[in-house]
């Protein structure tokens, strides 16, 4: 099989996945005024690549292959920042600035942390 072929498959096959979670995800949390399901998305998904990148690289196993299907498909489409964008402009233009604000600062400072967390913990699952 063709190489680019075969990458591109493998993007397919991971962001496919990764939508069917992200919708699971939101379906369990259902529309309500905070967007839980997109903060939470965010946040698992940073961890996720976080511990992944990570681990597969110590191990010696984060090539092209895992890459196009881990990173780029799944957490691709399992996490999206546009979501987070629509989501805010929708609570600042419901008049909830604040509520807006504590997004912003849960989501961005929640999703490096939730990076940072897994690759400490893949850090000390490959020693």
């Amino acid at each position: 099989m063709d190489p680019d072929l075969r990458i591109f498959i493998l993007v397919v096959v991971g962001g496919a996945l990764g939508a069917a979670a992200r919708f699971g995800l939101a379906t369990a949390f259902g529309k309500g005024a905070f967007p839980y399901a997109t903060l939470v998305v965010n946040v698992l998904g940073c961890f996720a690549a976080g511990l992944l990148i990570f681990y597969a690289m110590a191990q010696g196993w984060f090539g092209a292959d895992v890459k196009a299907f881990a990173v780029i498909g799944f957490l691709g489409a399992f996490t999206t920042m546009s979501t987070f964008s629509v989501d805010l402009i929708e609570l600042v233009d419901g008049g909830q600035v604040a509520l807006a604000s504590g997004y912003v600062a849960a989501s961005v400072f929640g999703s490096i942390g939730a990076a940072f967390l897994g690759r400490a913990v893949a850090l000390a699952l490959a020693h």
